[in-house]
């Protein structure tokens, strides 16, 4: 180095005598280097190691022989850029065997080693006609992807790849099954990837099992459908019922002046019942002269029942010769199923009562027309005493097909805090009631003012 000097108006001097030093290089180089395992005969070796020093490296060399040898042998190494240097151990030198080496570096003061001669690093040197690789996956396989597997020469660093091919998909299979009317999905998802798609899996649609039920003459006849599947279940091809075969019972017998009730009664069960008019007496007279000591008069027996009445009296005999003069009076009068009664009375003193046959009952014929939901029949309402019986049943009409068309009505209607009531009616006589929710209260508000003794609200 060198210094100059500079006035107060700037000038400066000449410069000095230089003047120069050397640092003080108390510090061994440091030396980095991995030691080689093997090579092959027939190809050299590239020694290489990484050397620095505090100060600087002014030599460095590759000490050589091999383990046979007695003389090591020497070559410098190079700097070839920054701290790296290299030295190449010609094939010319190398047997099969066992080679041995160090390295050297000096910074002019000190040395350092790597290895030593006493205690050198070592690597085998093996014949060129055997490789030993070793294996190493440079790129993985994946389901899609061919992955890549490298071999390499540990002697020699003779390598070589090999593709490993794609594995494909390990797919996993759920099912979510179709039913009849709604599409089903197959699923598949690979259990190493993730990867998945779907395929769709049509409905089946319905599977009818056809039932044909034969008409009774309670119900109507019909071809019932049901899918084997899920149940689902329609009814068609409706056919009417039978006609009813009904056994008759006489359950009472009629008298005279009683019904009696016959009882008819199908195989199904269905049944009615008939009023059997009473048959009203059979009377046979018998005329019975008097006598001085009784009246003469008609006696009428019920050949069927055995009831009597007199009538027609005579009076008796007598020898005065007196004749009665009776006066009639109705004590009973005759109704449809009773006698009636009458009196007689002379001025004499002299009685005596008489029957009147029932009047037997006076029937109005009505005839009732069936309808969907009831049988028709003949109705038969006595005029006098309103006793009625039916007759001449025929079968409830049986519509093929019929669509109900209902009728509202409203039988409750709904309030703020109770619900209303509509019958819903169909002219084939089917009906069925809803009930409507009642409607809640609609309050108004209606302000009251305050006033000095009360709160407004």
């Amino acid at each position: 180095y060198y210094f100059t000097v500079v006035d107060t108006d700037f000038h400066e001097s000449s410069p000095s005598n230089t003047v120069m030093c050397t640092p003080k290089d108390d510090n061994s180089p440091v030396i980095k280097h991995s030691v080689i395992e093997s090579v092959l005969t027939g190809k050299s070796v590239t020694v290489t190691a990484d050397v620095t020093d505090n100060v600087k490296v002014e030599n460095v060399k590759l000490f050589y022989k091999m383990e046979n040898e007695e003389k090591w042998r020497s070559a410098d190494m190079i700097n070839t850029s920054g701290s790296n240097y290299q030295a190449v151990i010609s094939s010319y030198g190398i047997s099969e065997g066992t080679m041995q080496y160090y390295i050297s570096a000096t910074d002019g003061v000190t040395t350092s080693y790597c290895g030593e001669s006493e205690f050198p690093n070592v690597f085998s040197v093996v014949s060129s006609e055997a490789h030993e690789y070793k294996s190493e996956v440079i790129k993985n396989v994946s389901c899609v992807e061919e992955g890549i597997i490298r071999f390499s020469c540990d002697h020699c660093g003779d390598s070589y790849t090999e593709v490993i091919e794609a594995a494909g998909h390990d797919y996993i299979e759920k099912t979510a099954s179709a039913t009849c009317t709604k599409e089903g999905k197959r699923t598949y998802t690979c259990s190493v990837c993730g990867n998945s798609y779907s395929e769709d899996i049509p409905s089946t649609g319905h599977k009818y099992d056809e039932t044909v039920v034969e008409a009774t003459c309670g119900e109507m006849g019909y071809t019932e459908h049901i899918c084997s599947l899920c149940g689902d279940t329609y009814k068609d091809k409706f056919t009417p019922k039978k006609e009813h075969e009904y056994t008759e019972e006489i359950i009472i017998n009629s008298l005279c002046m009683k019904d009696g009730l016959k009882k008819y009664t199908c195989k199904c069960g269905s049944g009615y019942t008939v009023v059997i008019a009473a048959t009203g007496h059979k009377y046979a007279e018998t005329v019975v002269k008097p006598t001085t000591e009784e009246k003469g008069y008609t006696e009428h027996i019920c050949e069927l029942c055995g009831n009597s009445y007199r009538d027609k009296y005579t009076d008796k005999i007598v020898s005065d010769e007196h004749k009665h003069e009776f006066k009639e009076t109705i004590v009973n009068e005759p109704a449809c199923t009773t006698d009636g009664l009458k009196r007689y009375e002379c001025s004499c003193g002299e009685t005596y009562t008489e029957k009147t046959a029932a009047l037997g009952h006076t029937y109005m014929e009505t005839i009732v027309k069936p309808t969907y939901q009831e049988m028709g029949y003949t109705e038969h309402k006595c005029e006098t005493c309103g006793n009625i019986y039916r007759d001449k049943y025929t079968e409830a009409l049986v519509p093929e097909t019929h669509k109900h068309t209902f009728t509202e009505s409203v039988i409750n209607k709904a309030s703020c805090t109770s619900d209303g009531l509509i019958m819903f009616s169909c002219e084939y006589g089917e009906s069925f009631t809803t009930s409507v929710p009642a409607t809640g209260h609609s309050y108004a508000g209606r302000a009251v003012s305050p006033t000095c003794t009360s709160e407004g609200y």
